[in-house]
């Protein structure tokens, strides 16, 4: 589970204006290696429902471990 954000920010600035959410990929075929595309589900266990207005109003989130390690495209919200 890493922290998701919607927009991509200097870690200094983000805090005050971007929505972050935690999130943890379904990695159903095993671990994902840096630079490899895999269309996966996410889960919001923490936020649950509060993660929605995250995802649903950007095409694209952000995954933070100590720097920017990821971006994931919104393909479909579910409730």
């Amino acid at each position: 589970m890493c922290p998701c954000l919607a927009v991509k920010d200097p870690f200094e600035d983000r805090r005050a204006k971007a929505p972050a959410s935690d999130g943890a990929p379904i990695l159903l075929d095993g671990p994902m290696e840096l630079g490899e595309t895999r269309e996966v589900d996410f889960v919001f266990p923490l936020s649950g429902k509060d993660a929605v207005p995250l995802v649903e109003k950007s095409s694209k989130f952000y995954l933070w471990e100590g720097g920017y390690v990821g971006e994931a495209d919104v393909l479909k919200v579910y409730d």
